[in-house]
């Protein structure tokens, strides 16, 4: 699946199917003409007019609706059907696609705080004279590993519920029902890596005792679940969404390796 991803963002595919949806070839010249309003009658810079839903020459007159001795007959429906599939197609895939993009950046961004927090942990260190803050830079790596879990998620669903790799594996019911299972989990991982997020970017180098103490608090909780949640999230795909696919096809994933509960435990340790 990464590999098709990695291709259909580098490649040119969408951006033809941006083409597609929004522009049609001048019958005359064959230049790219993009529509603006409703009217499906279209004008080229040389001149020429044409039909928006077929492609065909035609005259000027024309209403809202129909061009004056024009029609698209068959031609015209299948033409429609085709632009409706394109238009959904990539509605679809900007959809995944921005989703990705955001929470690869955010990674990026939590990369910059892992080193952040490690500095905020190395100045407290030095004011305090003890070395107590691993809790801190614990959650930074969990939050991290974590962000870039759920960018994954997103490239998996859109192949997992689309049309490329699983069509025929499974009904339209059992496809939905499947897909409302993992959105489930992905928004609940969502909302608590965002909890986590916020957490650790709290200026903690300056908190008092008690500060501290509640900052701890909150990154455990918040960081258990997260992991928890990671672990739910690969047992879903592995078992539930994966596992009963049609027999004879091997679909697999990198086991997600759990360090979230360990390092927890060690948070609450370290501030006893």
């Amino acid at each position: 699946m990464w590999k098709l991803w990695k291709k259909k963002c580098e490649d040119e595919s969408e951006t033809l199917n941006w083409i597609t949806v929004h522009t049609r070839m001048c019958p005359k010249c064959s230049k790219a003409v993009q529509k603006s309003d409703g009217c499906n009658l279209m004008t080229c810079i040389c001149g020429q007019h044409f039909c928006w839903l077929c492609g065909g020459a035609t005259g000027l007159s024309h209403t809202w609706t129909t061009i004056d001795g024009h029609s698209c007959g068959k031609f015209k429906e299948e033409k429609v059907r085709q632009m409706e599939r394109a238009k959904r197609d990539l509605k679809r895939y900007t959809h995944y696609y921005h989703q990705y993009r955001s929470h690869t950046d955010s990674s990026k961004q939590e990369f910059k705080l892992r080193e952040s927090v490690r500095e905020k942990v190395a100045s407290l260190s030095e004011k305090t004279h003890k070395s107590e803050q691993k809790w801190a830079s614990n959650g930074a790596d969990l939050l991290f590993r974590s962000r870039k879990v759920l960018s994954y998620t997103y490239v998996f669903a859109f192949y997992m519920f689309g049309e490329e790799l699983f069509k025929d594996e499974m009904s339209d019911e059992e496809r939905e029902m499947k897909k409302i299972l993992f959105e489930n989990l992905q928004q609940q991982l969502i909302g608590y890596i965002e909890r986590l997020s916020k957490t650790l970017n709290q200026p903690f180098d300056y908190y008092s005792s008690d500060e501290l103490e509640k900052m701890n608090d909150e990154t455990m909780r918040f960081g258990i679940v997260v992991d928890n949640l990671c672990k739910e999230m690969y047992e879903c795909i592995e078992n539930e969404l994966l596992g009963p696919t049609v027999a004879g096809h091997n679909h697999s994933i990198a086991p997600y390796r759990s360090e979230g509960i360990e390092k927890a435990i060690e948070f609450g340790a370290d501030m006893v």
